[in-house]
């Protein structure tokens, strides 16, 4: 997905907001979900649980079987908050990360048909080279001349690039597979939220209600739930 973004930043300087719209929107929600549940894997759950296990190990003051008991609980509490040993939350994270990863190929490989990234870079590459000439060349009329036919030439590319891009999103195949990722990826999102809810309700288990708080700390998530469901009925 940060490969998916930086393929993106290419398309900055076109024209493409309005239409690119769905795509960055979806490519925004996925990396907000997987950069939230890794940073709680990572710092609400190994972290704290890792200086837990330190600090009950004092050097010289422990047999191997205490040893062996304070690892096992250790290695219990992390599967147990990382949601390795919760098979439903976990089949549906497996199917929400599944659902990323086939966004980012196909991004990627959107990307690589239109070449624009490879155009972009090859004509960054000339400017940068004729700017250097330029420089050597001295300054004055004809140096603001060759500078505005330069700027024309970009600006005609420019558009050219746009125009290209426009009927390749604004194709029906392409239109039909963002459909269907934001379709796969809302309904996953929603039953994942869904039983991570429930079962933070039920079990009373904090760490599943920072997690709960972390995904959807503005209650966006939880409002899309709703409304999804009013649609349906």
């Amino acid at each position: 997905l940060f490969s998916t973004w930086l393929d993106h930043q290419t398309f900055k300087e076109l024209d493409l907001r309005s239409v690119l719209g769905a795509t960055y929107c979806l490519r925004q929600r996925m990396l907000h979900f997987m950069q939230n549940f890794v940073y709680y894997m990572m710092f609400e759950v190994n972290e704290p649980r890792w200086r837990g296990l330190m600090e009950k190990l004092p050097a010289g003051s422990r047999t191997v079987d205490e040893l062996m008991k304070i690892h096992d609980d250790f290695q219990d509490r992390v599967l147990d908050e990382c949601l390795l040993t919760n098979r439903e939350l976990l089949n549906i994270l497996t199917k929400l990360m599944s659902t990323c990863l086939l966004f980012a190929e196909q991004m990627e490989r959107f990307a690589k048909a239109t070449r624009i990234e490879e155009e972009f870079f090859q004509y960054a590459t000339e400017e940068r080279l004729k700017r250097s000439n330029y420089s050597r060349g001295g300054r004055g009329k004809k140096l603001n001349q060759r500078l505005m036919a330069e700027k024309q030439l970009r600006d005609d590319r420019v558009a050219d690039y746009t125009a290209r891009m426009k009927r390749e999103i604004l194709s029906d195949a392409y239109r039909r597979m963002i459909g269907k990722f934001v379709e796969v990826f809302d309904s996953n999102l929603s039953n994942f939220m869904t039983q991570l809810l429930q079962d933070s309700r039920t079990q009373n288990h904090s760490h599943l209600t920072n997690l709960c708080t972390r995904l959807d700390y503005n209650g966006f998530v939880t409002r899309s739930m709703n409304e999804r469901s009013k649609f349906k009925f």
